[in-house]
């Protein structure tokens, strides 16, 4: 779940804001980007399958509320749009 306590968001953002501009900047972004996230999910993938587990979970849920709060909505829009397929 990303929502997390707004001091903890002060602590974090201003790192990932760096990141984030020196990926979308960079050649190969979407290697750049899956390679930081490789990175960060390394701590789950060093013990046992517990914790590999709560990684994918981890995966899973952040890609989902993605879906759900991005994508969904930019389809809802050109579903109206364009018409329904269904």
């Amino acid at each position: 779940m990303p929502y997390i306590s707004q001091e903890s968001r002060d602590d974090l953002d201003p790192l990932i804001d760096k990141l984030r501009i020196e990926i979308q900047f960079s050649p190969g972004a979407d290697g750049a980007m899956s390679y930081v996230i490789a990175e960060l999910m390394k701590p789950y993938a060093q013990g046992n399958f517990s914790d590999m587990a709560k990684g994918v979970g981890v995966l899973e849920s952040s890609k989902l509320e993605f879906y759900r709060m991005v994508v969904a909505p930019y389809e809802e829009i050109k579903r109206l749009e364009r018409g329904d397929v269904y």
